[in-house]
């Protein structure tokens, strides 16, 4: 909807005047900037990363249950000075030993850590007691530890790469609102500028009509129908009217840099200056606050984002009353071995079960009082509630900010309707001064002052423009659809992925 009413602001019917011709320029589409400054604008270039770095967080915490995998090897050779006794079996023990191990172990959602862990092993020594020499030992053990209380589950396991997820979305909309921002102030900064030249044509027709009158006062006075004061008002009128000329084409210099700066594009090259589109002359219709604050809801990115952080502390809450539990493990181990004088022989036994072993094992554990476990689900519920009041808070404001913009809008669009109201009646008044000065009837006085009146009257007809402009521009801002009203895609706006 919103859309629809600056389609019918900003792309309206005939102007009464192109502000591309103002001063020759060709003209510049507010598309053609928009979509300048969302590709170069300094500031949405650097924030057009984030969401692809919170991206890469969640695939950094998903890697917390990729399987493990560790091997390790040793190698080790040793002869004792003298035997301490006979047992040794040796006058100087010596042993030369060496030894592998693979394990792969893997964490899963529910809690669990299993892990798989084989062992090669060969030693050789010169004791005579030894019965196996050199001896070789191969084992295979399985182990799994199974959390039953705290700990247990997908919603504490998996939590902090929830926590990431929400991060993405909340990087995503403060990107949006960044956009938001930046198209919101290209469009104010461009109408500003077509404003400005404008209020640059009506000053140079003013300056054009002075002029005119000077020169008909110096003729007047040169066949004695004027008195020297009427020249002197003339040249002092044209005077004043070259100021306003002056000050407009100031305010046309400044808005054009304010526009290349936001599309980063301040280069000397672009000096030579630019037009605008021309300031329609069709009304809008009303919006409706109703369905302002609608869209508002759904779409405004500062209200997502209250959101997403009341999502992330309700996960911080239900996280810290899952680990109030005392800690319940059950763990089980398995495994075989076997033991030769060559590898293949141990090898051979361990598959054969030579030698195998199993155990159960129960823990518990618990803090006596629970005290750190009840003071972070106490905060965790306190900022919590902190998140819906300021989500009801923004709504309110919400409410107020629409409301406001609403109303601005519908002043302005009376405005505008009374101020060229206004406009017409004092250019027809002018046009009779200068006919019943052109007869005699009227002073070069009343002539000047028509014609301050009129453009008294264009210059309120352009700021009541230039103000319903603005409210509308806000007015979308706040609904959040400021990218729709122009048909930029999201995509657009964050290419990375």
């Amino acid at each position: 909807m919103r859309g629809l009413l600056l389609a019918a602001l900003l792309g309206g019917l005939a102007p009464r005047s192109r502000a591309s011709d103002a001063e020759g320029f060709p003209p510049l589409t507010l598309r053609e900037c928009i979509d300048h400054a969302l590709m170069e604008n300094l500031n949405l270039r650097v924030q057009r990363y984030e969401p692809a770095i919170a991206d890469e967080q969640v695939r950094a915490e998903e890697a917390a249950f990729d399987p493990r995998f560790d091997l390790s090897g040793t190698l080790s050779e040793g002869k004792s000075a003298a035997a301490a006794s006979e047992l040794e079996g040796s006058a100087q023990p010596t042993t030369e030993e060496w030894g592998g191990a693979m394990a792969v172990s893997k964490r899963f959602a529910a809690g669990t850590q299993a892990r798989i862990f084989s062992t090669l092993h060969e030693l050789e020594t010169d004791s005579s007691f030894s019965t196996l020499n050199p001896v070789n030992d191969a084992g295979v053990n399985l182990s799994i530890v199974q959390p039953l209380l705290r700990n247990r589950g997908a919603l504490v396991n998996r939590a902090d790469i929830a926590r990431a997820r929400i991060a993405v979305v909340g990087a995503r909309e403060q990107l949006r609102a960044d956009a938001l921002e930046l198209v919101q102030d290209i469009e104010s900064t461009y109408w500003e500028l077509a404003l400005a030249l404008e209020q640059l044509a009506v000053s140079e027709q003013a300056v054009a009509l002075s002029e005119q009158l000077q020169a008909e006062a110096q003729a007047r006075f040169d066949r004695g129908m004027n008195t020297k004061a009427d020249v002197l008002w003339a040249e002092a009128d044209v005077v004043s009217k070259r100021e306003g000329v002056l000050v407009s084409r100031q305010q046309i210099d400044n808005a054009r840099d304010r526009l290349l700066a936001l599309m980063n594009d301040l280069r000397e090259d672009t000096e030579a200056g630019f037009g605008t589109e021309p300031i329609p002359e069709e009304l809008p219709a009303r919006p409706d606050v109703e369905q302002s604050y609608r869209i508002a809801l759904e779409k405004q990115p500062e209200y997502r984002l209250l959101l997403q952080r009341r999502r992330s502390l309700a996960l911080d809450r239900d996280v810290a009353r899952a680990q109030r539990l005392p800690t319940l493990d059950l763990s089980g181990r398995i495994g075989a071995s076997g033991r030769d004088r060559t590898l293949g022989d141990a090898y051979r036994g361990m598959l054969d079960r030579d030698g195998h072993q199993w155990a159960v094992d129960v823990s518990l554990s618990t803090p006596w009082g629970l005290r750190r476990e009840d003071a972070a689900l106490t905060q965790s519920a306190y900022r919590l509630m902190q998140s819906d009041l300021q989500v009801a808070q923004a709504e309110v404001r919400l409410v107020y900010d629409v409301r406001v913009s609403c109303r601005s809008v519908w002043t302005g669009i009376e405005r505008i309707r009374v101020t060229r109201l206004a406009r017409d009646m004092q250019e027809f008044r002018m046009n009779q001064a200068k006919a019943q000065y052109q007869a005699g009837l009227a002073t070069l006085r009343d002539v000047m002052d028509a014609q301050d009146d009129v453009n008294a009257a264009r210059l309120r007809a352009l700021e009541a423009t230039r103000g319903t402009i603005l409210a509308m521009v806000q007015l979308s801002r706040l609904e959040g659809s400021l990218l729709e009203a122009h048909g930029i895609a999201w995509h657009t706006i964050d290419p990375l992925p």
